[in-house]
């Protein structure tokens, strides 16, 4: 008897477990949703107040708040949107590029149809998500190829450090240090060549002389 019910205690356990881990994500993405949508809704209040005062709008405070309604709608339900989204293929973090970028272009999709729409009626959503999945997808893209172009020099920066590398990544000092040794080396050289230059001038000086020296008569013949 005591086996059949550890089985049948264990069973909701693991329910009781599984209810209480989900609520903890669910909680998790809707406080880091709100602190992105706070942040988005400071960028559009921002935008609002600079646009209102360019178009010289009679409501500069409604037309600021409006913006940063928007922005924190976006924002929000954008994050949120995207995290659930990479969440079904299992953690955030280990979400591949390909991942990324579906999870962007429908948050994207989701945010922009989803706030406009409530905002502006029924005929702005199809605009707004074409847009929004155009903007989500494209943003990643661009990270994406950034993060690979990077990784990219991170490896190559990393085969040059290996001591199997034939070559070797030279800091400033060390380059500067190389050109100083040549320097010195052709300095030496210079001054070598200089060196056999005056020798040979020398020399040749030697061999003019004596070839225009006057013969000297013996002293037999100056007698007779």
């Amino acid at each position: 008897m005591a086996g059949p019910q550890s089985t049948s205690d264990s069973l909701p356990r693991a329910d009781q477990t599984e209810q209480t881990v989900l609520p903890d994500v669910s909680k998790g993405i809707l406080t880091k949703s709100l602190q992105v949508g706070a942040g988005t809704g400071a960028f559009g209040a921002l935008m609002g107040a600079t646009t209102g005062i360019a178009i010289g709008t009679k409501f500069p405070l409604l037309f600021t708040l409006v913006y940063s309604l928007q922005w924190f709608a976006h924002g929000s339900v954008y994050y949120g949107a995207r995290h659930m989204i990479m969440s079904r293929h299992g953690p955030v973090n280990n979400a591949t590029p390909g991942q990324k970028l579906e999870a962007s272009s429908l948050g994207g999709a989701i945010s922009g149809g989803t706030v406009v729409g409530l905002m502006r009626g029924r005929k702005a959503i199809l605009p707004a998500t074409v847009i929004g999945t155009l903007l989500g997808g494209g943003l990643q893209f661009a990270s994406n190829m950034w993060l690979k172009s990077r990784k990219s020099a991170e490896k190559s920066e990393s085969w040059f450090k290996s001591k199997w590398s034939p070559m070797k990544k030279l800091t400033d000092q060390e380059y500067e240090n190389i050109l100083e040794e040549k320097l010195l080396r052709l300095d030496a050289e210079i001054a070598i060549i200089d060196d056999d230059v005056a020798a040979l001038k020398a020399e040749k000086n030697e061999q003019a002389k004596s070839t225009n020296k006057p013969l000297e008569t013996p002293s037999s013949e100056r007698q007779t």
